[in-house]
């Protein structure tokens, strides 16, 4: 199986395009790779808040050669990114009310980062409902269907932040 086999990473990174990317409740770290390796994003933090994942991560980004480019590293939701440290932050994979409770953690972080790629395993409109609050826009906002089961992938941005901070 190859690192882009599915069709929901491959659609979350083709919304990537940044200099700097938050990779929050990695697992694998496969979209923080995927991204760099595409050059969608100069470089990546992959971060989530089991040790195990991010020991996978570290393996990962190894494998793909990729240390200089990509850092693992232990957080839970928002936590271990500074403000401002990124300018897209993705969070896949996991519920939509999980998804809305780290946005809605330390506000002020969440509106430091100009652009998000949300990709909900469900209650996507909890997701919704709190970005419109948190005064972002939807870019973009895609069904996949992959493996049998649809996935959301919705991209936001700052009110009057051109979505996409690097040409690709």
């Amino acid at each position: 199986m190859s690192l882009f086999h599915g069709k929901r990473i491959t659609a979350i990174i083709s919304q990537i395009s940044c200099n700097a990317l938050a990779d929050v409740a990695c697992e694998h770290a496969y979209i923080s790779i995927g991204a760099v390796l595409q050059g969608r994003a100069e470089r990546a933090v992959a971060c989530d808040k089991s040790t195990h994942a991010v020991l996978t991560a570290e393996k990962n980004i190894a494998r793909y050669e990729r240390t200089d480019k990509i850092e693992a590293r232990l957080s839970d939701g928002l936590k271990g990114i500074d403000y401002g440290e990124v300018d897209t932050v993705v969070i896949a994979g996991i519920g939509g009310r999980v998804i809305r409770d780290i946005l809605t953690f330390d506000t002020k972080k969440t509106m430091s980062f100009p652009k998000y790629v949300l990709s909900p395993q469900s209650e996507p409109e909890l997701v919704k409902c709190a970005m419109r609050e948190l005064g972002y826009v939807i870019t973009d906002d895609i069904l996949i269907l992959d493996r049998k089961k649809i996935y959301t992938v919705i991209s936001f941005a700052k009110k009057g932040f051109l979505a996409g901070c690097m040409a690709v």
